[in-house]
């Protein structure tokens, strides 16, 4: 998780006792997600989130997350970006890292009760960015990119296992689908790889503490 994501967390941590009518709870959890993005195919990572009850079956959580995704391989990439021009490629064997970071906030409703285990939908809007890095082996060369943050929204399904006997810890599971919105800026010249639409789907388990 980033610092600038667990600043967020530590200030709302302070400010949820004003608004919360139930239990809170601080988690972290790893994820695991699938993207429609070649650069970034199946980023795996961790997260914090904080949780309050707004109502008896109402749930705000403020989350933070970051994913990875790595490759190494021989191939002859160009220097730059942009228009290609004679001479301008380098064959190597690469090392290449891609990363997502999301903020989040969203609104989960419990449609019916259960002690044990309880089932929450719904929904979340964030922000997401992502950058990219690849660096040479023999060359030494380096070519990276930066991309957002941009606006995201996200359908959230979460199962939540509240057994007396793990008390005050709390269990969970869910799948998240996320889309990020495509760039308003478009620049054929520019270095981004993430100009697009990004489309995720996340699968997360959380260890959860009640405060």
């Amino acid at each position: 998780m980033t610092l600038k994501g667990l600043l967020w967390l530590l200030a709302l941590t302070a400010l949820l006792p004003a608004v919360s009518r139930a239990d809170q709870q601080f988690a972290l959890y790893g994820l695991q997600s699938l993207t429609n993005h070649s650069d970034l195919p199946h980023p795996a990572g961790v997260g914090a989130f904080l949780q309050t009850s707004l109502s008896q079956d109402i749930r705000l959580r403020f989350s933070a997350s970051v994913a990875f995704d790595r490759d190494s391989y021989v191939a002859t990439i160009r220097r730059g970006w942009g228009l290609p021009f004679p001479g301008d490629t380098l064959r190597d064997f690469w090392s290449e890292s891609t990363h997502m970071e999301v903020f989040e906030v969203s609104f989960l409703a419990r449609p019916f009760d259960s002690r044990i285990i309880n089932v929450f939908v719904g929904g979340g809007l964030g922000l997401t960015s992502f950058s990219w890095k690849i660096s040479g082996q023999n060359t030494g060369y380096v070519k990276s990119t930066d991309a957002g943050p941009r606006l995201a929204f996200s359908l959230i399904g979460d199962f939540e296992i509240a057994h007396p006997s793990l008390r005050p810890l709390v269990l969970h599971l869910w799948l998240r689908e996320r889309i990020t919105m495509a760039t308003m800026f478009q620049c054929d010249d520019c270095g981004t790889l993430f100009d697009d639409s990004i489309s995720s789907t996340e699968v997360s388990l959380a260890l959860a503490l009640r405060l």
